[in-house]
């Protein structure tokens, strides 16, 4: 097994501080330096968390030294989306593989030239699309491939809520991408042939209340050629956290609870209590001892380990940047609707 040295970049905001900690799982990995942006208190007490594992640690501000850094195989990059491009562009350039945190960028095309430049330089571009490696994710698509929930699925519905922390971009491209890419991973199949889309702005402090690009509230409905069809409603200002998706299908209904458990029901169209109503019956349970983001990592130190990602379409920046055209798409949708109520 080898070694594979490391550099974190966003090791002292929200994501690096759960990456730092989880990267502790894997003894063939050590963590040769890590960055924050212009916080060093912050920085320190993150990298306080791996200190007794790697004593020699070095902490920097800035991230061009990271990618410099001449003995490391791989860069994390954890840090807001808007910097995605420069930041993951710069470190395959200097011959570095790249675990990039969700979403890949902020614009199709930038997604697009990363993935050539990937292929370029023969390194790994490996998208932490962190429910994707999620054992409860695994369980429902094998379900589906089995046809256990019949042969027509009618909807997926997601609530992805909480009382969020704000970014500088709107909650679509922060939240969004988790509910894009599980659908696409669920149903790869379908075709998009139609975008509903109603977004709100209630307590985002950034940025122009008026131009539409920040919104902390969004609701959108996609339908297939096939009539399935995939709503969510995700929101950084709601008083209940949620992390809950519910699949119909025609024989069975799953509901996936806070990215933990799993709850499969069967109707009985020939049951019905004294008042009419169809009867639901619950045919399965499944809650695994689980952590989506060690595996996402585990995956990208294997692919790291064997210079090459691994065959799964759903890990390839080709599967990311549909998850970015996705995106475009349904803020495209959501621009037109507003400047047609402007107008």
């Amino acid at each position: 097994m080898m070694s594979i040295k490391i550099g974190i970049i966003g090791a002292s905001g929200y994501w690096g501080k759960k990456i730092l900690p989880a990267i502790l799982s894997f003894p063939n990995v050590e963590v040769v330096v890590c960055a924050g942006n212009s916080d060093s208190q912050k920085l320190s007490e993150a990298a306080a968390e791996v200190r007794l594992r790697f004593p020699r640690l070095i902490e920097l501000l800035g991230f061009k030294p990271v990618i410099e850094h001449p003995s490391l195989d791989a860069v994390i990059v954890a840090t807001p989306a808007e910097t995605h491009f420069s930041i993951a562009g710069e470190a395959l350039k200097a011959g570095k593989h790249v675990f990039l945190e969700k979403p890949m960028c902020l614009r199709l095309d930038q997604a697009r030239e990363l993935t050539k430049l990937a292929k370029r330089k023969n390194k790994i571009l490996f998208i932490d699309h962190t429910y994707l490696h999620s054992k409860c994710l695994h369980f429902i698509k094998k379900k589906l491939d089995e046809g256990d929930l019949g042969t027509k699925i009618h909807y997926f519905h997601t609530n992805r809520t909480q009382m969020g922390i704000y970014r500088l971009h709107n909650i679509l491209w922060d939240l969004g991408s988790h509910d894009l890419s599980i659908v696409k991973y669920l149903f790869p199949d379908e075709v998009l042939d139609g975008i509903k889309v109603d977004g709100w702005l209630n307590f985002q402090p950034y940025g122009d209340h008026t131009s539409g690009n920040f919104i902390d509230t969004i609701s959108f409905r996609l339908s297939y050629r096939s009539g399935f069809i995939a709503s969510a409603f995700l929101s950084w200002c709601y008083p209940k956290r949620a992390r809950d998706i519910i699949i119909a299908g025609e024989n069975r209904m799953v509901v996936f609870e806070n990215n933990t458990k799993i709850t499969i029901f069967e109707h009985d169209m020939s049951s019905r209590n004294s008042t009419g109503e169809i009867q639901w019956h619950l045919v399965e349970e499944y809650s695994p001892d689980d952590n989506p983001l060690r595996n996402s990592l585990r995956c990208f130190f294997s692919c790291v380990e064997k210079k090459k990602i691994k065959t799964n379409y759903w890990l390839s920046p080709d599967f990311a940047c549909q998850i970015i055209g996705q995106l475009e798409k349904i803020e495209k949708a959501y621009n037109s609707k507003r400047s047609s109520m402007l107008t």
